[in-house]
């Protein structure tokens, strides 16, 4: 093993805190990134941008009929979902699992519980369905109260809902209090929820190394330093964020004849804010001299998989796995999307591919720095370095900028639209 895995550890160590999106910490989690790169030689800048934030002020959920006396769980509110009236919303209760369209048939002008957060296409069937209000369960019905957190939700601007003001009303519950709700076979419930709708500020981090030759074509790596809340986000993702500046720290004294540039990009966990932010604002000539982007979310955890998501034509996971068997690294390849930054990327006609390693406590208070090992930060690391050297010194770079149809539809899908749009 390098220096790099340990290296890498160290940097997770310090960004070991929750870094929500738009918070002082995720501020001060990118302060520690520019210096880091300062150290290193180079001379990053920062693209800030605006992003939607939320406060719930008051969320409740109480059954109201059959019993005699109101019943009340626990809950929080999904930012984004809108504002019942101050007195609250009561409407008849209906469970809909996962959104079954038998079930959705059934919940016009009710509250429904439903197993899992709303994805945008469920969120639309409920909108097309006149559902008043949801209800989704939060982890697993053995939780330990005392050991975890019931999950603070929003909707996504732009998939779920088209403003920041939302529309049908949600709330997050306890598997555990589902299931006693459930049991008390409830005909009516009343959901209250209010919460502010206001704008913020992330942040980019850019830096470029140059190359040797080849200007007019730019590899472009990514990973997203903010967290998730309640987690310090460890694992989700300051693994990558501190691989991608060991990776800095490489192609600097050792340069590839293609320039690389790197992206910290700041609000992934809201909606890939700030990915998203930095594609919409490549110049046509930019966006044209930008050949892949290698995106890293998921690493550091010494049991797992190691895996690459290609969006991008199918020759990239044949090199990929090419790479894999020749270096005897262990690698699971698919081509297809994964919901991290590369997406963002894939969606403005870039080629890109996500590496991630499986593991345990992802957004959760479990994701620290002592589910790390500095190992396996070494295992990724050397992965994205095997790719990046064999096609940043290729004479001819061997991925052509299309994006596949069998990519699209799903980046269609994802970012709520039809094709074409």
């Amino acid at each position: 093993m390098t220096d790099a895995g340990v290296r890498a550890f160290e940097m997770v160590a310090a960004l070991d805190y929750e870094r929500t999106a738009g918070s002082p910490q995720e501020a001060q989690a990118a302060r520690s990134i520019v210096s880091a790169l300062h150290s290193i030689g180079l001379s990053p800048h920062t693209q800030t941008f605006e992003i939607p934030l939320y406060q719930i002020t008051r969320a409740s959920f109480s059954v109201t009929s059959p019993a005699s006396n109101a019943l009340f769980f626990g809950v929080t509110g999904y930012g984004h979902s809108g504002n019942t009236p101050p007195e609250g919303l009561e409407a008849p209760f209906i469970y809909i699992e996962n959104g079954e369209d038998s079930l959705l048939a059934q919940a016009s002008g009710c509250i429904a519980l439903l197993n899992i957060h709303p994805t945008p296409t469920l969120y639309h069937k409920m909108e097309a369905a006149n559902v008043a209000g949801f209800v989704s369960i939060s982890g697993a019905i053995d939780d330990d109260r005392r050991s975890t957190d019931l999950e603070r939700r929003s909707l996504r601007i732009g998939r779920h809902v088209t403003s920041a003001e939302g529309g049908i009303p949600g709330l997050c519950i306890r598997a555990e209090d589902a299931a006693r709700l459930l049991a008390a076979k409830p005909k009516r419930c009343k959901i209250i929820l209010q919460q502010q709708t206001f704008f913020g500020q992330s942040a980019n981090i850019i830096a470029d190394i140059p190359g040797t030759g080849h200007s007019e074509e730019t590899i472009l790596f990514s990973a997203h330093y903010d967290s998730v809340p309640f987690s310090h986000g460890s694992y989700d993702n300051a693994s990558g964020s501190a691989i991608l500046l060991e990776l800095c720290r490489f192609f600097k004294d050792n340069p590839l004849r293609r320039p690389c540039r790197f992206v910290w990009c700041g609000a992934e966990e809201i909606g890939l804010e700030g990915s998203r932010h930095y594609a919409r604002s490549l110049s046509p000539d930019s966006l044209r001299q930008i050949v892949l982007n290698i995106n890293i979310d998921l690493a550091g955890q010494l049991i797992g998989v190691s895996h690459a998501v290609v969006s991008a034509e199918e020759s990239l996971c044949h090199i990929l796995q090419f790479l894999a068997a020749h270096s005897g690294i262990g690698l699971t390849v698919r081509q297809g999307i994964f919901p991290s930054d590369a997406s963002s990327f894939a969606d403005v006609g870039i080629p890109a591919v996500t590496l991630y390693r499986t593991g345990a406590g992802g957004h959760s208070r479990k994701d620290t720095a002592c589910l790390l090992h500095p190992l396996a930060l070494q295992k990724t690391y050397d992965l994205a370095l095997e790719l990046t050297r064999y096609l940043g010194d290729s004479m001819v770079f061997p991925v052509s900028r299309a994006i596949p149809e069998n990519v699209r539809q799903p980046l269609n899908d994802y970012f709520a639209r039809t094709a074409g749009s």
